[in-house]
This record gives C-alpha cells, sequence and structure tokens, in this order.
C-alpha cells in the first residue's frame, strides 16, 4: 500500500471515476431505512384507498347482426319495399349507443331512480328490486333538475334526516319542488350497513347521457358480426339489466322500423286499389252498354284472321301502359304532401336499377332520420341535414320517373304507328268490333294492373307478418364477480413505485444539491493527495478514545492509520506530524489526541504540541486542567520540562500546551524560541503531533510545516466542503507542506461501517 509513487497516482486517475459497490453502499445504504418506511406508507395508504373504495363489476354480453342480401331482384319482394342492404357494423354500433334505444332502457327498467346504502365510510348502491321500500315520484316543478335526500328508515316511519320529525308511509312529502312517495315494501332493512339510504332521481336526458358514454360497443374480431357490449357498474344486478335491456331495446327499435316500411308500403297499394276499382267498374260498365247498344256479342272468330299479325304488338303495348300507369302513380305519390315523410314503394315491377337505388337511398335515408327524430328535435343539424339529403332524393327521383314516363311514351308512340299501319290490314272490320277492342284493351290493362298491386299486397302482407329480428343474442349479460374498479394490481404497483420514486428523487437532489464531501470518491474526484485513512463517527463525549483495551471499530481505524504512517515516513526518522485542516471543527484535536495515543500504546514517548493557539482543545478534550504552555515558553523564561503534562490514563502520552492565548498568534510562531520546542521534542520524545490552526483561515500550518516530516489533512464527512478538497491539491502541487496525506473523518456509523468493515 504505498501512497506516494507515481504508480499509485496513475491507477487512482484510472479507476476513480468507475462504479464501487463498496462505494455506492456506503453513500446510499443509509437511506435504505427511508426507503422502506416510504414504500410501506405508500402501500398502507394504498391498501386504505382500497379497502374503502367502491368495487365496480364489468357486465358483458353479446350480440350477433346478421348480414342481408345487397341485392336488387324483381322477384324478390323486400329488395322491391324494404330497401335494405348488408349491414355496416359501425352504424349499427351507433344505434345501440343512440338516445333512441338507452331511453327506452332508461324507461323500462326506471334508471331515473338510484338508491345508496350509507355506511361509515363508503355507500352501496342497491338495486330497486333488494329494497326495503321505493319512492315514488307524485309531481316535479322542474324536472330537469336532479334530486337528491336521505331517508332514515323505521319500522312505522321514516325522516328526511336525523333530527327531523317521522313521516309515514305512503304519505306525500315534500322536497324542494318535488312532491313525493315513500311506499314500504315486505323487504327488512336490518341486513344493511345502516338504516340511511340516499336516494337520487335524475332527469330521463342525463340518465340517457350517461348510458350512451359508459356503454362500451366493440365488435369482438376482425371479420366477425359479433358484436359485445359492456358497461360497468357497483352493482351486477343493475349492470345485467342495462345491458339485457340495451340488446332487446336495439332489437326491438329495428323490428318497428322494418313493419313501418310495410305499413307504408300496404297504405299506397290500398290507395292504388281504390282507384283501380273505381276505374276497372267504369269500363266493365261501358263496355257492357257497347255491348247492349250496338248488339255486338262475340265477333272475335270474325276477326281472328285480321288480327292475328296484331298480337304481339298489342301483347307490347299492354306491357308499356302497365308499366306507364305504375309509373305515373308513383310520380302522384312522390308530389303529394301528405307523403313526403314516408318511405316510397320501390319500383313495382320497373326494371330500372338507376330508379331502384335511387328509391332504396331515400327510404334509408328516410328511415335514419325518423330514427334519430326520435332521440331529438327536428331543429337538430343532423336532422336538417338529412332533410336535404330527403328533398334532393325526392327531386332525383321525380326527374327518373319523369324520363322513364317520357321513354314509355315514345315506345308507345312508336306500337301505335307501327299498329296504325297494320290497321290498313284490318280495314274490313266493322267500326263497331274496332271499339269493343279498343275498350277491351283498356279492360285488360285495368285488370293487369289490379291484379299486380293485389299480389304486391298479398306478399307485403306475409312479409309483415313474417318480419324477424335482424340481430340475435348471442350470450345474456353477465359477470365474472371480480371488480374492474380499482385494479388492486395496478394500484399496489403503482403505490409501490411513488414509495421508491419519491424517496430517491429526494436523495437525488439531495445529493445534486449537496456540496459536502459525502464519500472518499468526493476526495478522490478533487485530488490526487492520498487518502491515508477513514475515521468513523464516535458518540461519547471524551476526546481519547484509543486505549491499550479499546477494540471499538473507531480504534481499530487509528490503529489502521497508525500502521499506514509508515508508508510515509521511514522508520529510522522520528516521526513529527502535522495535523491540520480547512476550517475548523473538522477534528483535527480529536485526531491528533487519539493518534498521539495510538503511537504512545506501542511504548513510544509521545508529544502532542498545541499549536493551535486561537482555539485549542487538546487539554480540555482530555479533561485536564489549563496551564502554561508554548506562549509561556516564547515570551517567558519557563522550562519546557516543566511546561509538558503527561496524559495519566495513557502512558507515554504527554501533552505541551498552548499557554494563554496571544494576541499575535502568527508572528508569535516566528519567533526563534519555536525551534528550542522541535529540538526539546526531538531529543525527548520518539514521536511528535503537532495540532495546528486551520490552513485555509491562518498562516500556522504552513509555518510549522518546516519542522515536520509528514502533514494529515483531515476532511470531516458531510461538513467539509467540496470546493475546499481543491485547496488541498493547491497545496500538495506547490509543496507547502511534507508528504501531505488526507484523513477522512467523522464517517456515519451503522450498517454501512458493518459492511464497510466485512468487505
Amino acid at each position: 500500500m504505498q501512497f506516494n509513487t507515481g504508480t499509485n497516482t496513475e491507477l487512482k486517475e484510472e479507476f476513480k471515476n468507475e462504479f464501487s459497490p463498496r462505494e455506492f453502499l456506503g453513500r446510499y445504504l443509509r437511506y435504505f431505512p427511508w426507503l422502506l418506511l416510504s414504500v410501506a406508507i405508500c402501500l398502507g395508504i394504498a391498501y386504505a384507498n382500497l379497502r374503502y373504495s367502491v368495487n365496480v363489476y364489468r357486465v358483458t354480453g353479446k350480440l350477433i347482426v346478421k348480414k342481408q342480401s345487397g341485392t336488387f331482384s324483381e322477384d324478390k319482394f323486400e329488395n322491391l319495399f324494404m330497401a335494405e342492404g348488408e349491414a355496416n357494423l359501425k352504424d349499427e354500433i351507433e344505434q345501440i349507443r343512440s338516445t333512441s334505444v338507452t331511453r327506452r332502457v332508461a324507461e323500462n327498467y326506471d334508471l331515473q331512480t338510484e338508491y345508496l346504502n350509507k355506511g361509515k365510510i363508503k355507500s352501496s348502491s342497491v338495486h330497486k328490486d333488494e329494497m326495503p321500500f321505493h319512492v315514488k315520484v307524485v309531481s316535479l316543478v322542474d324536472s330537469s333538475k336532479s334530486l337528491k335526500f336521505l331517508v332514515y328508515l323505521f319500522d312505522d316511519g321514516f325522516s328526511l334526516s336525523e333530527n327531523s320529525p317521522k313521516i309515514q308511509y305512503g304519505r306525500q312529502f315534500r322536497v324542494g319542488d318535488a312532491t313525493l312517495i315513500v311506499n314500504r315494501t315486505s323487504l327488512p332493512f336490518s341486513g344493511f350497513a345502516s338504516n340511511i339510504f340516499e336516494v337520487i332521481w335524475s332527469p330521463l336526458d342525463d340518465v340517457c347521457k350517461k348510458l350512451v358514454e359508459a356503454l362500451d360497443v366493440s365488435v369482438i374480431a376482425e371479420y366477425s358480426n359479433v358484436l359485445s357490449i359492456k358497461y360497468d357498474n357497483e352493482n351486477i344486478r343493475i349492470g345485467k339489466e342495462v345491458v339485457d335491456g340495451t340488446m332487446n331495446a336495439y332489437q326491438n327499435a329495428n323490428l318497428e322500423d322494418k313493419k313501418q316500411i310495410a305499413v307504408n308500403a300496404l297504405d299506397f297499394i290500398e290507395e292504388q286499389l281504390d282507384t283501380l276499382r273505381l276505374e276497372l267498374s267504369g269500363v266493365e260498365k261501358r263496355l257492357q252498354n257497347y255491348r247492349e247498344t250496338n248488339k255486338v256479342i262475340d265477333v272475335e272468330q270474325q276477326s281472328a284472321f285480321y288480327f292475328n299479325n296484331m298480337g304481339e304488338m298489342q301483347t307490347q303495348i299492354t306491357t308499356l301502359e302497365v308499366k306507364k300507369r305504375v309509373v305515373e302513380a308513383l310520380l302522384r305519390y312522390l308530389v303529394e304532401g301528405e307523403n313526403e315523410d314516408k318511405t316510397v314503394p320501390a319500383s313495382l315491377g320497373i326494371p330500372e336499377p338507376a330508379l331502384i337505388q335511387l328509391i332504396t337511398e331515400y327510404n334509408r335515408t328516410q328511415l335514419e332520420r325518423e330514427l334519430i327524430l326520435k332521440g331529438t328535435t327536428a331543429e337538430n343539424p343532423v336532422v336538417k341535414a338529412l332533410e336535404t339529403a330527403v328533398a334532393k332524393l325526392r327531386k332525383d327521383i321525380l326527374e327518373s320517373l319523369q324520363n322513364i314516363s317520357k321513354s314509355y311514351t315514345v315506345s308507345l308512340s312508336d306500337l301505335n304507328d307501327r299498329s296504325s299501319l297494320n290497321s290498313k290490314d284490318i280495314s274490313s272490320i266493322p267500326g263497331k268490333q274496332k271499339q269493343l277492342i279498343e275498350i277491351t284493351r283498356q279492360q285488360k290493362i285495368l285488370e293487369e294492373l289490379y291484379s299486380l298491386l293485389l299480389q304486391k299486397k298479398l306478399e307485403t302482407s306475409i312479409s309483415s307478418a313474417s318480419t324477424i329480428y335482424n340481430s340475435r343474442i348471442v350470450e345474456p349479460a353477465d359477470s365474472d364477480g371480480r371488480p374492474v374498479k380499482p385494479n388492486k394490481k395496478m394500484t399496489y404497483t403503482i403505490a409501490f413505485l411513488i414509495g421508491l420514486v419519491v424517496p430517491i428523487l429526494f436523495i437525488f437532489f439531495k445529493e445534486l444539491f449537496n456540496d459536502k464531501v459525502t464519500s472518499k470518491s468526493d476526495v478522490e474526484r478533487f485530488t490526487k493527495v492520498p487518502v491515508l485513512g477513514e475515521i468513523g463517527h464516535a458518540d461519547i463525549s471524551s476526546a481519547l478514545i484509543m486505549t491499550s483495551t479499546n477494540r471499538s471499530h473507531i480504534a481499530e481505524q487509528f490503529r489502521a492509520l497508525r500502521s499506514n504512517l509508515q508508508f510515509i515516513i521511514p522508520r529510522d526518522q522520528k516521526p513529527i506530524i502535522l495535523v491540520t485542516s480547512s476550517f475548523s471543527g473538522e477534528g483535527k484535536s480529536f485526531v491528533s489526541t487519539n493518534l498521539g495515543a495510538a503511537i504512545a500504546i506501542t511504548g513510544k514517548r509521545t508529544i502532542i504540541l498545541e499549536f493551535d493557539i486561537r482555539k485549542p482543545k487538546i487539554l480540555k478534550g482530555l479533561g485536564m486542567e489549563e496551564s502554561k504552555g508554548i506562549t509561556s515558553f516564547i515570551v517567558g523564561n519557563e522550562s519546557l520540562e516543566l511546561l509538558c503534562k503527561p496524559v495519566v490514563s495513557t502512558e507515554n502520552l504527554f501533552v505541551l500546551p498552548c499557554g494563554p492565548i496571544p494576541p499575535n498568534p502568527s508572528e508569535l510562531l516566528l519567533d526563534e524560541r519555536v525551534n528550542e520546542i522541535f529540538k526539546y521534542a526531538k531529543v525527548n520524545f520518539d514521536a511528535v503531533i503537532i495540532d495546528s490552526a486551520p490552513v485555509a483561515m491562518v498562516s500556522d500550518a504552513v509555518t510549522l510545516g518546516s519542522y515536520s516530516n509528514a502533514c494529515l489533512y483531515l476532511v470531516r464527512h458531510n461538513y467539509t466542503i467540496k470546493k475546499q478538497v481543491r485547496f488541498i491539491e493547491e497545496i500538495y502541487n506547490q509543496g507547502k507542506l511534507p508528504k501531505v496525506s488526507i484523513v477522512i473523518n467523522d464517517i456515519a456509523a451503522g450498517v454501512w461501517w458493518i459492511l464497510r468493515l466485512w468487505l
């Protein structure tokens, strides 16, 4: 262990910034109890929070939305009238979370009234069917405001506060502007935490809004039509009612929409049938009158030969006439103001894809508008936007129908022209027969149209009667019974982390802003001066610790310091050791006293020179009386032999006291008689310890350094400022003091010191 070689300095420069587990434990292990205490407190707070927090449970249900056909076909009546396509899951999710659906749930399960049982710490939610009483709202002045009050329940009545008079069950009472009635049920209230209940009544709109925000609807997997509906609530039974009620309300709403479409279609068909009955009756009566008047009974055989060539042409004309009448009926239906908010039946056999697409989009937009109006007013911007879209679609449908009608008119005109050409071939047919055929043709057109509408009416009635839900409940509402809030694992984890982070941050900032020396590495970071020893903290009042029988860790540290002195002072040279520091209070007198005692108990005559003539502490620390000393010898004719005082408790240990404190200490140390003191000490003693003044404050130590062959520079743990260590480096580099070595004093004892000895 060489402290004064160049090799040692180079090694220290190379390794002093490396991480040292020993140094880390020495610096931070003393904070470990505080770290444990912080973690324990945070975990305790977390436990108390979990103990008195209200548990929230998750209820989940699953609903599958069936796919609908997205193709248009004249043979499928649902495509003509219902305007349905493949289900859009995002739209279905929004419909489930709509106000119209949640309103049904709130009304069906009376979710406007909430019951809570008051406990000592927390309140518990109670289902209405488990309550020993029910609250009925008789009247409200302002139904947009919430209502909250307490009910103190007794066998013979109830009260609204602890000291208020009792009210009989079934009698009306007032809370604010509301008139209420409390009815007793057959259920007892002895099993509850207390007889105090809190009743909260909320407006329907507020309840719907809360349900919309709380409902979590999502697709369980990609490319799946199964929706998961989740709802968190303190009471599992209430949660199941909300989830099951939401799924049922959604199904019923869709079923009602389908039936409404069918009703509108039946109304339209019935109106057209009434009109056709009158027209058909008129044509039949006209035919009957014509036959009776002109005595025309059966001339088909007579004209069969002439009209064989016209058969196909007449069929085409008849088909076009039917289609044209259907188009004209749809035009009249759209133009009439009373049908603005109704869906439009599909084309009734008109094979025009563009028209079918427009009608489909028109009916879908109308249904969407009606759905939103169930939960809002007509002034809603979304409703306004849908009305604009409906108006545009109606206009497009009218234009399309008009264009189709024109095309049918052109086709009929062409067929009629061709029929006129063929009529020359039948000019021999009597006029009566021609008129009869015309009346018959009109009758046939009306009969075919009437038959078509009867068929559609029957199909619509069958479709309406067999309408089913477009969704199916896969799994009814259920809960695993484990609370999702508060999350115990997460709470304890966060509490544990906070318990760690807070003290660690405190330690970090404390160390960051701490400018005191706290470890050996702090010294080595600022100076190349070797550290000769480390002295622990002493809790005893006496300054003298070193005795021949003392085996404490501090005594062992002074023995180690005594041994380390052999590496800087040759064996054949009497050690004259100067003990100094940067400022007062760093333990010079304590170290001087015990180092002298450590050397003295080896059998060497040792003297401590109390040269700190400004603040002498050696005699006081040893419990000796003040007497004449160094200053008395310098300014007088005192004998050094008489001035030296033996330390009674330690053999071979002597003290040359300071003596009276002079007014000019620095000048006094320059006196020639100081040389005589050191000559006397060298002749009569084997070791000399010089207790000097702080070197950073006065020049006494530098003056005394010329008489010594080694200097112990004290640095006190958690006392010496780090910047002062740089001053030691300056003294070392300039050679102001001989063979400077550092002793770290007053290091905190405890677990750290035990580990340090073990390591």
